[in-house]
């Protein structure tokens, strides 16, 4: 009697937890649809911090995003918990998630690119020529994830260096087992690359820099990030900011055949 009694005590908890998961867990569709709005209103809080980086921002667009998927914050806890025990489901979904990025991503950098080859970079010998679009974030996934193309102009000069300086903001150390790289390639026109790289293997402040071939004209400069997706456990994004790229005209050293030593000339 006593085990009769148990069993179906057992069989009411197993009933109420499968009717608590149809009530207050997300299906999988839905769960994608609001990961996905909830993502691009901070990527807008991050990028526009002095329009939209106020906390009361980012409460209210959370409430209207779930107000528009018509979710309660109970069901979005709650979906989360029961996702974070079920990772093959939740990285099903994420995978969905950044693959609906990268496409708005593609779209983005294409105007971008035709925006930049409109607009000329300022002019002189120390110049930032990195604007807008600062805050990046590594994703899980096995591949090249790019963060920027900046095409040339007629204000780059053959020999230009560049260094690009970026803050990781943060950085689960427990749950990446090789840590990404972010890469910097110049591309000349005769498709001849020069690159560096350095190793994202904590959170703060990271510099690098790389210097175009002599005699041959710079095509473009790329930023990005090669990731290896071997990770432990539940992976949080990795988010990052750009604080600048600084384009350094190289002196140019020519001999003076009159007076036999060397000039200094500053590029135009």
């Amino acid at each position: 009697m006593k085990i009769s009694k148990y069993y179906f005590f057992l069989l009411f908890l197993l009933l109420i937890v499968g009717c608590s998961k149809d009530k207050y867990v997300l299906p999988e569709n839905k769960m994608e649809d609001v990961i996905y709005d909830l993502y691009i209103g901070e990527a807008l809080s991050d990028n526009q911090y002095g329009r939209y980086g106020n906390s009361d921002f980012k409460r209210d667009y959370y409430l209207s995003t779930l107000q528009k998927h018509g979710v309660t914050e109970v069901q979005y806890d709650s979906s989360l918990v029961y996702y974070g025990k079920h990772v093959d489901k939740y990285r099903d979904i994420y995978g969905r998630v950044v693959s609906r990025l990268e496409k708005e991503e593609t779209k983005y950098d294409r105007l971008l690119a035709q925006e930049q080859k409109a607009a000329k970079s300022l002019a002189g010998d120390s110049v930032n020529i990195w604007a807008n679009k600062r805050m990046f974030a590594i994703l899980p996934t096995d591949d090249v994830q790019m963060i920027r193309t900046i095409l040339s102009d007629e204000n780059f000069k053959n020999s230009d260096s560049f260094t690009i300086n970026f803050e990781i903001k943060n950085y689960p150390s427990d749950q990446i087992v090789e840590a990404p790289l972010l890469f910097m390639t110049i591309r000349h026109e005769d498709n001849t690359l020069k690159t560096n790289s350095v190793k994202i293997d904590r959170a703060g402040i990271f510099e690098m820099t790389v210097k175009g071939l002599d005699n041959k004209k710079i095509s473009e400069v790329e930023c990005y990030v090669l990731v290896n997706a071997r990770i432990n456990g539940n992976f949080i994004p990795v988010i990052g900011e750009v604080k600048g790229l600084l384009r350094v005209h190289e002196p140019q050293i020519k001999i003076d055949s009159k007076k036999g030593f060397e000039r200094n000339l500053r590029p135009e």
